[in-house]
């Protein structure tokens, strides 16, 4: 459908004004306080000029403008009208908000090409606008001039700057005619993944006290999102990788002072019996070959051989291979015996709905499928209160963290803001259909090529593909060969160089289209004698 451009004026453009503006300046930049109708009305509403653009009756962008003094930032600036050029004309540009969809185009360019124009015809010939901070420096590139001191909260800091109109209709000239083109590869790895704009602007905002009481928002609204993802009551965060969640899991299991069970079928599953190891937990080890499906009869004829077994850990989605275990299948199975049941849900989460209702311990992280930058971890959990602790280290004692409010110890909150904006804006649905129908379309394009897929269960796909490269091939040429072609795979750690292995991973994957071709690139490179080992 054709873009429409145009001055808002019906109720109902209105009200979507009302929405956008409190999806970018309360749930995005947490400038205003949140509240339950979703909408923010701006307190300059009758006297702002919008001009926006729709996409049939969805608004996606907007931007506001204003001649009327005093200025907003009149009212936060003494002397003004001193610190702007002589005798110049103003107006106020604010409100610019555009869908996070749209951010790559053209949109905003247009936007400030009909607002200029329009303040320009009326005799205004400057432009004032209070540039988040995060944004400032690319400002300052594109000529605007920062004058006064920051203006907003500790949350949501602003730099006036101004520029002529003249400029200002240049500048949008120029972002006019900027091509829109994709990465020149694609990001195929389980991690780091490709990071949105939205997440790496909120990681270089400026970096505010975790006793703050921005910040305690920022980790409930956080906390909020983490128990939508996993449909648990309780989440706690801690700065550190997904390892450490699954120490802090460990800790809570060796209060339960019963012995368990570790199911293994990849590297990740072997770490998990590795911790449980080092933290002189007593488990069966059930152990299948890497890339096999567990036999559900013999895990529950193991969970009733009458040994007294309190819990049950093991990995959702095993990064090694591909294989996603079926977690409900087994959650269900545990609470038929009342036991208690321990899932690693890191590479699962963010590339599926998934419901961890009734689960005991849930651990994840801030990157691969959920799409920010690693360094916060998380732990999820049942209602329900803490078993006294054995001495535990203070760091991984999730006791403390829940008489502390959830924040005993020091957080990022810059990492914090890009976890936070990751969960809060990533379109979810589409996301996971995205992968379901690449994961079906490259599952089966694979097979039909002959390239060997390690998890060949087309049953439980998932959005990590692994394949077996054939030990004739230089597997670091292929992976350059591909590379070449746009395509960047995984083949680095060592529990895949050693079983000469490539991953194919979809986490960052925008369109099923970006993967058409790679099943025959892989299949043509794959029987090239440029590659074959010498």
């Amino acid at each position: 459908m054709k873009l429409e451009y145009k001055l808002a004026e019906t109720a109902e453009e209105f009200e979507a004004i009302h929405k956008l503006n409190y999806l970018t300046f309360v749930e995005e930049i947490p400038q205003h306080e949140r509240n339950p109708e979703g909408k923010l009305v701006d307190k300059f509403h009758l006297e702002n000029t919008y001009f926006i653009c729709k996409n049939g009756s969805q608004l996606v962008a907007m931007i506001a403008g204003r001649t009327q003094r005093p200025f907003s930032l009149d009212i936060k600036i003494e002397g003004l009208d001193s610190l702007l050029p002589l005798n110049s004309q103003p107006v106020e540009v604010r409100l610019l908000a555009v869908d996070p969809s749209y951010r790559k185009t053209k949109v905003c360019g247009i936007l400030i090409e009909k607002l200029s124009t329009h303040y320009a015809g009326q005799g205004q010939d400057i432009a004032l606008i209070s540039a988040t901070l995060r944004e400032a420096r690319l400002y300052r590139r594109m000529g605007f001039v920062s004058f006064g001191p920051t203006v907003g909260t500790t949350c949501a800091q602003y730099q006036p700057m101004y520029l002529t109109l003249k400029k200002y209709l240049s500048l949008a000239t120029m972002l006019n005619n900027i091509k829109t083109s994709k990465h020149k590869k694609l990001n195929l790895h389980p991690g780091p993944v490709e990071i949105s704009e939205n997440v790496s602007n909120a990681l270089s905002l400026e970096p505010i006290s975790h006793r703050s009481a921005c910040f305690l928002d920022l980790y409930e609204h956080t906390i909020a999102k983490i128990c939508e993802q996993t449909a648990m009551p309780e989440a706690y965060i801690v700065q550190g990788s997904g390892t450490l969640a699954n120490d802090l899991v460990a800790g809570q299991i060796q209060q339960l002072q019963k012995r368990g069970v570790i199911l293994v079928n990849g590297e990740f599953g072997e770490r998990l019996a590795e911790q449980a190891r080092r933290w002189g937990l007593e488990f069966e080890l059930l152990k299948v070959d890497w890339g096999q499906q567990f036999d559900l009869p013999e895990i529950e004829k193991v969970l009733t051989s009458g040994k007294a077994l309190g819990w049950l850990w093991f990995v959702g989605l095993e990064t090694s291979t591909g294989v996603k275990n079926p977690y409900r299948k087994l959650l269900n199975l545990c609470l038929s015996y009342d036991v208690k049941c321990c899932i690693d849900a890191i590479s699962l989460l963010g590339s599926e709905e998934t419901n961890f209702d009734g689960a005991y311990l849930v651990s994840g992280s801030s990157g691969k499928g959920i799409g920010s930058y690693s360094g916060l971890a998380f732990v999820a959990r049942e209602h329900g209160e803490f078993l006294n602790n054995r001495m535990l280290p203070a760091y991984l004692d999730l006791s403390l963290y829940a008489q502390r409010g959830g924040i005993p110890f020091t957080l990022s909150s810059n990492l914090l803001r890009a976890f936070n904006n990751a969960l809060t804006t990533t379109d979810w649905q589409s996301k996971y259909q995205i992968i379901a129908e690449a994961s079906a379309y490259l599952f089966s394009r694979l097979k039909a090529l002959g390239i060997t897929v390690v998890a060949e269960n087309n049953d439980n796909l998932s959005c990590i593909f692994t394949i077996a490269i054939p030990s004739d091939i230089d597997i670091i040429e292929l992976a350059d060969s591909l590379l070449d072609k746009g395509y960047s795979l995984y083949y680095e750690p060592k529990y895949l160089v050693s079983r000469h292995w490539m991953q194919i991973c979809l986490y960052s994957l925008e369109e099923v289209a970006d993967i058409y071709n790679l099943p025959l690139f892989l299949q043509t490179q794959c029987v090239s004698n440029t590659l074959v080992k010498s």
